[in-house]
Formats: C-alpha cells, sequence, structure tokens
C-alpha cells in the first residue's frame, strides 16, 4: 500500500476498480443456484444475488473499523434464497 493512504482508502479504491467483477460474479452465481434448485425439484419463489452497493460498504467500514477490510468483510456478495412450503 502507498505510503500515507490508509488501509480503508486503499479498500475502497479497490472495492470501486473491481465492482464489475462483483456484479458479473453475483449475475453467475444467481444463475448457477437456479439451475442447481431446480436441479434438485426444489420448490423456489425466488433467487437473487447482489454485489454490496459502494454506499453500503462505505456504511460498514464506518461502524465496523476493521483493520484489513479486504480480509476482514466477508459479505461482498450476497445471495437470497426464498423457498415454497
Amino acid at each position: 500500500m502507498p505510503r500515507g493512504i490508509s488501509a480503508k482508502a486503499a479498500f475502497l479504491a479497490w472495492y470501486s476498480l473491481t465492482m464489475s467483477q462483483r456484479k458479473a460474479a453475483a449475475v453467475e452465481i444467481n444463475q448457477w443456484i437456479k439451475e442447481r434448485v431446480v436441479d434438485l425439484g426444489v420448490a423456489v419463489d425466488t433467487v437473487s444475488a447482489r454485489a454490496k452497493e459502494l454506499p453500503s460498504v462505505k456504511c460498514k467500514l464506518r461502524e465496523k473499523h476493521y483493520k484489513k477490510p479486504k480480509r476482514e468483510m466477508t459479505d461482498l456478495i450476497g445471495v437470497r434464497i426464498v423457498l415454497l412450503f
């Protein structure tokens, strides 16, 4: 990390630069899960996946005070599966 740049600032710069990769990964994960639950015959209402948006990342950084956010923030992509019962 360049001298004078905080871990938080470096993380936010990296996160911004790589956001499109996370968004693409979320689309792929979403499709993969939908295909797997169909294969399993599970009754699913919805499947959604998304990358955490930059404002949410900034908020979480303020709340959690991570020393190594790239390692410690574990929810950069979230998936929700709603099943029918």
